[in-house]
C-alpha cells in the first residue's frame, strides 16, 4: 500500500504529535523544528541495516522525510496535505512502534479530550477516564477547527475573566491535568507531607 490510499485518522495523528511533544519536551513551533527534524531523520542502527539490505535487493528505502513535509505534517506551516503511509510509519517507528498500523492498533478507540477556548463545556465538567488523553494545541493557534468541529462533546475550556483570551500553555496543561489526577484519586502520587525540622501535632499525639 502506498501514497495516500490508506485510511488517515486525524485524531490519531494528533495523538502521535502529542507523543513527540512529550518525548522531545518541545512545543511544535518553528523554534523547535531543528530538534524535531534531527530526531525524525536520524538513522538508527536497525534502519541503517534495513537500508543496506534493501539496497542489496534493489528495493528503495523511505527512511527520511523532507524538511518541508515535516513542517507541513506537524503544523509548523499552513497546509492541508495529509502525510503518506510511509511518512506516518516512519514517524511512528521513531517513537518505538513497528509501523503506523502498530501505533493505531495500540491506541484503539483512544478517548481524547480537547482543551480549547472555543468549547462550551468547562474542564471540571468532564469525567476523565484513567487511560484518556488530553490534547492541547499550539499556544499561538490552538487545535485546528477541522478537528474540533467533529468532537464538540469532547471539547472543554478553562474559564477566563473578561477579555483575556487564554492562559499560557504550561499553566493550562497543569490546571487540566491536576483536575484529571484529582478525579482519579491522585493514584501513585505522594499525598502526605512532613515538616523537616519539627513534627505536626497530629503525628506526635499532642
Amino acid at each position: 500500500m502506498g501514497g495516500n490510499s490508506y485510511k488517515y485518522d486525524k485524531e490519531l495523528f494528533e495523538l502521535l504529535k502529542q507523543e513527540y511533544k512529550e518525548r522531545l519536551k518541545i512545543q511544535l513551533t518553528l523554534g523547535s523544528y531543528e530538534k524535531l527534524r534531527s530526531f525524525i531523520n536520524k538513522e538508527t542502527l536497525d534502519e541503517e541495516l534495513n537500508r543496506i539490505d534493501n539496497k542489496k535487493k534493489g528495493h528503495k528505502s523511505e527512511d527520511k522525510v523532507s524538511e518541508d513535509s515535516i513542517k507541513r505534517h506537524f503544523g509548523l506551516i499552513n497546509s492541508k496535505t495529509k502525510p503518506s503511509l510511509s511518512s506516518c510509519s516512519l514517524y511512528a517507528r521513531k517513537l518505538g512502534y513497528l509501523s503506523w498500523d502498530d501505533f493505531c492498533e495500540k491506541n484503539p478507540g483512544a478517548k481524547i479530550y480537547m482543551a480549547t477556548t472555543k468549547a462550551h463545556k468547562v474542564y471540571t465538567e468532564v469525567d476523565y477516564e484513567q487511560d484518556c488523553y488530553i490534547m492541547f494545541g499550539k499556544e499561538s493557534a490552538g487545535i485546528p477547527e477541522e478537528i474540533l468541529v467533529d468532537h464538540e462533546e469532547d471539547c472543554m475550556r478553562i474559564p477566563m475573566i473578561g477579555d483575556i483570551r487564554s492562559l499560557n500553555l504550561g499553566n493550562s496543561v497543569a490546571i487540566v491535568l491536576y483536575e484529571a489526577l484529582r478525579q482519579n484519586g491522585f493514584e501513585g502520587m505522594n499525598l502526605n507531607g512532613h515538616l523537616h525540622e519539627l513534627s505536626w501535632k497530629s503525628e506526635t499525639g499532642e
